[in-house]
């Protein structure tokens, strides 16, 4: 079944367990909402607003005073001083920073507090005396109790102490931005008190950074006097140090005895290289001649070395004696008395020539032991020289140690004196770089409470608060409770939305009620029902529509409708009503029979009587009906007989409209034994009482047996104005 204004609504896909929706919120669905929690959105930020108003008008004026305080980027310098004894970070965030904290620390406050005597201000230090609780003043007051014990003095320290934590809660200072002013704010009760803590708090300030940088100065003029002290005994041990090194090693210049003693030194190199080369020169000759005098005939090879004339005179001698002994053995022979004359000149010869190399030898023997000698003495000469060189290069290294010391303490004293002078200087022309700007005056209005913006608070918070309660309830509202709740949840249409009304004649008869009040809501709400129901239902080949109407629970108000609507539908058309719940029946009640008729359908579908000794005419509305009749053991039996049908098939032939008021589909199943013979279902449900999981099970039976849902009713609605039918309402409830 489709709805009727498919526009006007969204279908919800539901699980098949029924216990969630998948919705689709809409802008319709928002403003339905809103509607649906007015009170609720404008009563809780205006109790809010009134609410924050009391306390904004309930506070006491707190005043604001504010003292600008400017930071120079740099102090001023005078008498053209140098660089400061230390960097204390100007022209940085973190030096600000520090101030600010500075500022707002306790020693600042408790010297405020001292010099104000804040510690004799209630506002900061509290009531003198403790008076006894509640409690012990009430329990005082019953007989046979101890009376109240005195007022508990606080002490002046405890006094003190709350005034300071009091001061520096009512201290904030802040950073001007872009600038090197710091802003000075102090709270208070009394507008003059605060300018003046203001402005005392910002001499208090500047008075400390002047104390502490003669503070600093005090130490660091100590400081350098003892460091002064330790350097002068430094630099005096090391010049008397340097004085004893001197006089121990005899030492004049150093570097005149260095430079004469290297010349010595090579000068004694260099005869020592000489007197090598002799030597060798020597050395070599003698060798020679040794070899000479093992072999004579070399003499030839050995003439360049020997320098001795008698040597080489001999040494001619020999060899010519020698040549001539082979020229004569070659032409005479070896027998030949010039052959043997010439031999006796060789022996001789070589005789004269070995003795003069002896001779020779003898001589380069000895030139080359003084040579030697004068080596040796030459060489020891050199490493005496070399020793002493060394030894005035250590007493030099020691002698430049000894001055390095002396002059790096004659600096540190220098610069230990200078600085020494400079901090008395300073110490004398002590300066800050703090000063006031623009003093603070007493202010005109309070800066707290700030009474626009706390009411505006109170009532946006009212407000957000409004908000989350609907939306909670919206989460967790489990009943339905509007007709955009049925949309959700079915896709059944809607054929009417019906007022809640507690008006008495309704609840005896429904019919009665919509003659006696015929313009009343419940009336409309009816006639909208059948418009709709004529609209929804065709023509059926047979005859006449037969439907039930039923409900997910009892007390829903399903046999009212049902009445009303027979009563309605009665005006234009044939109507039969037929009470089919025969264990609880009350549609009789409702068309003024009060008494409990039979035959009614009971004995009709068990054959006890026939259709016409059943039914009865309201004369009034002129509507037939049937009642339920004598409650039978098994009604669901009776209600799938063929009897059953049988009673369908005459009913459509004789009225336009037959309307079974059946039982509560949970409640039992007889109202589905009567789905196949029927041609739907209009299903009652009852406004903020019919739980939502009520409405799915009852949806779910019907389906199980393919019964056709024609539209569904919301009865007991509160009232507001809608598109459904002109009205239908929500909001209040109706007596007529």
């Amino acid at each position: 079944m489709e709805y009727a204004d498919p526009k006007q609504r969204q279908v919800r896909a539901w699980d098949a367990r029924g216990s969630d929706t998948a919705e689709l919120i809409s802008l319709a669905d928002i403003v339905s909402v809103a509607r649906q929690n007015l009170t609720t959105l404008f009563g809780l930020p205006i109790a809010g607003g009134l609410l924050g108003l009391y306390l904004a008008l309930a506070q006491t004026p707190i005043y604001e005073a504010t003292t600008l305080v400017q930071l120079d980027p740099k102090p001023t310098q005078p008498l053209g001083r140098g660089v400061d004894l230390y960097d204390p970070g100007y022209d940085t965030n973190s030096y600000y920073y520090t101030q600010l904290q500075i500022i707002q620390s306790r020693k600042l406050a408790a010297q405020l507090t001292d010099r104000l005597s804040l510690d004799d201000n209630t506002e900061f230090a509290g009531p003198r005396e403790i008076p006894p609780s509640r409690l012990e003043t009430w329990m005082a007051l019953l007989p046979g109790m101890p009376a109240a014990p005195p007022p508990l003095e606080v002490s002046q320290e405890a006094l003190r102490d709350n005034a300071i934590r009091a001061v520096m809660g009512s201290i904030r200072a802040d950073l001007a931005p872009n600038t090197t002013l710091i802003r000075i704010h102090f709270n208070s009760r009394d507008a003059t008190l605060a300018s003046e803590a203001a402005n005392t708090l910002a001499d208090i300030y500047i008075e400390e950074l002047l104390q502490a940088r003669l503070d600093i100065y005090a130490k660091a003029t100590s400081w350098i006097t003892e460091k002064l002290g330790e350097v002068s005994t430094d630099l005096s041990s090391a010049e008397s140090n340097l004085q004893a090194f001197r006089e121990s090693r005899e030492l004049i210049n150093v570097g005149g005895n260095r430079a004469l003693t290297e010349d010595e030194l090579r000068e004694a190199t260099k005869r020592l290289r000489d007197a090598q080369r002799l030597v060798i020169q020597l050395n070599n000759q003698y060798e020679e001649i040794e070899r000479l005098t093992v072999d004579p005939t070399a003499i030839s090879d050995a003439q360049a070395l020997l320098l001795s004339p008698v040597v080489r005179d001999t040494a001619q001698s020999f060899v010519n004696a020698r040549g001539k002994v082979r020229s004569l053995e070659q032409r005479y022979g070896k027998r030949h008395p010039l052959y043997l004359d010439a031999e006796a000149t060789l022996l001789e010869a070589e005789s004269n020539y070995r003795n003069q190399l002896r001779i020779q030898k003898r001589g380069l023997q000895a030139e080359l032991d003084i040579a030697r000698r004068n080596e040796a003495q030459l060489q020891t000469t050199v490493n005496r020289t070399r020793q002493r060189l060394q030894e005035l290069d250590r007493n030099q290294f020691e002698l430049s140690m000894l001055e390095r010391s002396v002059q790096s303490n004659r600096q540190l004293y220098d610069v230990f004196m200078a600085r020494f002078n400079e901090t008395e200087t300073n110490s004398s022309f002590s300066e800050t770089n703090a000063r006031i700007a623009d003093p603070a005056v007493p202010p005109r209005r309070p800066a707290k409470p700030d009474r626009k913006r706390i009411v505006l608070a109170s009532v946006l918070l009212g407000l957000i608060l409004a908000i989350m309660v609907t939306v909670v309830r919206q989460l967790l509202r489990a009943e339905i409770e509007h007709a955009e709740d049925l949309e959700a949840l079915t896709t059944i249409p809607l054929v009417g939305v019906v007022p809640n009304s507690r008006e008495r004649g309704l609840r005896r008869s429904s019919v009665r009620f919509m003659q006696e009040h015929g313009r009343a809501p419940f009336s409309d709400a009816v006639r909208s029902i059948k418009t709709a129901v004529l609209m929804t239902t065709g023509t059926h080949p047979d005859g006449g529509q037969v439907l039930a109407v039923s409900s997910a629970e009892p007390g829903e108000g399903k046999t009212t409708l049902c009445a009303a609507l027979g009563a309605a539908l009665a005006n234009s058309s044939r109507v039969l009503l037929l009470d089919a719940d025969m264990r609880r029946p009350r549609l009789a009640r409702h068309l003024g029979d009060n008494a409990t008729r039979t035959p009614g359908l009971a004995e009709v579908l068990s054959g006890q009587a026939t259709i016409d000794e059943a039914i009865h005419q309201d004369a009034t509305s002129g509507v037939f009906y049937m009642p339920a009749g004598k409650p039978p053991p098994n009604p669901g039996l009776l209600l799938e007989s063929p009897a059953c049908k049988e009673l369908l098939t005459q009913a459509r032939a004789q009225f336009d409209f037959v309307l079974f008021d059946t039982p509560p589909i949970l409640a039992t199943s007889d109202a589905l034994h009567l789905a196949s013979g029927i041609d739907g279902f209009l299903l009652v449900i009852r406004a903020e009482q019919t739980h939502k999981k009520a409405v799915l099970g009852a949806l779910k039976r019907m389906e199980s047996v393919n019964a056709r849902g024609t539209g569904v009713i919301l009865n007991g609605a509160a009232v507001r104005r809608s598109a459904y039918g002109g009205y239908y309402y929500y909001g209040s409830t109706l007596k007529y």
